[in-house]
C-alpha cells in the first residue's frame, strides 16, 4: 500500500494508510470526505446543463442518473447478448468456489 491510496475509492479503516490513527488525528479522514464532497459538486455541474430538471433532481437525489430506454431495441438486445457471453466466459475461466451451505441453514 502506497501513500497514494489516499487518492483512491478505497474506504476500510484497515488499510494501513487509511486506517492510521496519527493521519486520521491530523485531519487525513476530513480531507478525504472534503475531497469527495468536491468530487461529487463537480459531477453534478458538469451533468447539470446536459440534462432535464427531473433527470438532474433524481442524480442529485440518488448520485446515479438512469435513463430508461436510452438505447433503441436491437443495440439494447446485442449489448445484453455481449454482456451475459462476457459473464459465461468469466465464470467458465473462473468459477466461483461453494461456500457450503447456502442459506441461512436448516429452520427450527
Amino acid at each position: 500500500m502506497n501513500l497514494f491510496s489516499v487518492l483512491t475509492s478505497q474506504k476500510s479503516f484497515a488499510l494501513p494508510i487509511i486506517g492510521s490513527v496519527r493521519l486520521n488525528r491530523l485531519g487525513l479522514h476530513v480531507a478525504r470526505m472534503k475531497l469527495a464532497n468536491l468530487m461529487l459538486g463537480v459531477r453534478r455541474f458538469q451533468i447539470s446543463g446536459l440534462v432535464r430538471p427531473a433527470e438532474y433532481a433524481q442524480f442529485k437525489r440518488d448520485g446515479i442518473l438512469a435513463l430508461e430506454n436510452f438505447l433503441p431495441e436491437d443495440d439494447f438486445a446485442k449489448l445484453v447478448a455481449e454482456v451475459k457471453a462476457t459473464m459465461q466466459a468469466a465464470d467458465a475461466q473462473t468459477p466461483i468456489e461453494g461456500y457450503g451451505e447456502q442459506g441461512f441453514g436448516k429452520k427450527t
